[in-house]
């Protein structure tokens, strides 16, 4: 789509989604947590947000998937890189350094 297929407020929304990918990502970055960016985007930002973190669970990694603003602005609100993910039964998140 060219950029004058999008009305203000979908712009305004894309450019909000970049920031906040972009915040995620530099974050995974700066913990060394593996991340995976498959967001389209146009010129003015991300169009449909696609972006999968990796976080540790035992030997393993689990995929954290987000798919909108809404995930971005959750996973933001919280110190992701401090947790991992533990399974016993059910799947349950704790800091990195709790012991069971």
């Amino acid at each position: 789509m060219s950029h004058e297929e999008y009305d203000e407020d979908e712009i305004a929304e894309a450019e909000r989604a970049e920031s906040l990918v972009n915040a995620v990502i530099e974050r995974c970055k700066e913990a060394e947590i593996e991340y995976k960016d498959l967001c389209e985007r146009e010129e003015f930002g991300v169009t449909d947000v696609s972006l999968s973190i990796y976080l540790p669970s035992g030997r393993m990694k689990r995929d954290i998937s987000l798919w909108d603003i809404d995930d971005l602005e959750q996973l933001l609100s919280i110190e992701f890189e401090k947790y991992t993910i533990v399974e016993i039964g059910v799947r349950a998140l704790f800091p990195a350094n709790h012991r069971l």
